[in-house]
């Protein structure tokens, strides 16, 4: 039977394996830029077919795999696009207090081709971090209502991406991605949003560092805090748009997403409280490397 608690369980067991992954791949001979393809594969991919394979629910109920129509393919595009906005402004005020780790990623990506790009920034996370977040971990909160499973969801895959710069904007495209696959009922949904929002973005970091390979993005984007408050404004605005388009999609599909049948089990536990101290330790080591969180 589908838990929560497993879920939580699942979550810390491939972070772990993540971990694990990323030191591995240190020792293998291969290019630098290509580690993190290597690491999702191998270290979250395969674990969660495995896990899948071991849950006592199906793979195909797992990753529930279904063709969307088109009329939801252009309504997860609109939110898709909504959403790297909100994503691009809570990174840009984030920065002004932690390290921006993706962009120093970026810097040693910066002489692939669009075709790299793309595979390594939108193909591998959309495919390997989709059939963890979306797949294995979301099912388990199958008996959980929709607002607990989503923001759940949204608080893993924000501690998943393992630095704080990126924890706050993934929290809130975790929370959203979640409520499309409960809404869809595919996990085609959030692939394909997850998928045209960092598709948008190989794209546009490949056509500007075919000049300027390495960029100091911090230097970049500083803000004073006039710009601040109005970049929290529109995101403010925007993440109200974002919810009344996802409640009212739900409601042209008979899916009340606030009031879902649910068994009152417990989400936070044990296993969160571990993945919390992965996550705030992996913070220290990052912050003892480079002197930046």
């Amino acid at each position: 039977m589908p838990t929560a608690r497993k879920g939580n369980m699942y979550f810390f067991i491939i972070t772990l394996l993540m971990i694990i992954g990323s030191v591995v791949v240190g020792f293998l001979p291969i290019e630098t830029k290509y580690n993190t393809a290597v690491i999702e594969f191998g270290f979250l991919l395969v674990p969660a077919l495995i896990i899948a394979k071991l849950s006592g629910i199906t793979i195909k109920e797992t990753f529930e795999i279904k063709w969307l129509k088109f009329k939801d393919v252009c309504i997860i595009l609109g939110i898709s696009v909504l959403s790297l906005l909100l994503a691009g402004i809570m990174s840009n005020i984030s920065m002004q207090f932690f390290n921006n780790f993706l962009a120093d990623a970026m810097n040693v990506w910066g002489n692939m081709s669009l075709l790299q790009w793309i595979f390594i920034l939108a193909i591998t996370p959309a495919i390997c971090e989709e059939a963890v977040m979306r797949g294995v971990v979301l099912k388990q909160y199958k008996n959980v209502s929709c607002t607990k499973a989503a923001i759940m969801n949204g608080l893993l895959f924000g501690m998943f991406h393992m630095n704080f710069n990126q924890f706050f904007y993934a929290f809130v495209l975790g929370v959203v991605m979640a409520y499309l696959v409960i809404i869809t009922g595919t996990i085609l949904s959030s692939v394909l949003m997850h998928f045209t929002i960092n598709g948008i973005s190989a794209v546009s970091n490949w056509y500007i560092r075919r000049t300027s390979p390495v960029i100091d993005v911090a230097e970049n984007s500083s803000l004073n805090i006039t710009n601040i408050i109005i970049l929290a404004g529109v995101g403010i605005l925007i993440a109200y748009l974002l919810k009344h388009i996802i409640s009212s999609w739900a409601k042209t599909k008979n899916i009340d997403i606030l009031t879902r049948t649910n068994t009152d089990e417990k989400v936070f536990d044990i296993w969160v409280v571990l993945s919390i101290g992965l996550f705030v330790i992996f913070t220290i080591i990052l912050f003892m490397q480079g002197g930046k969180i």
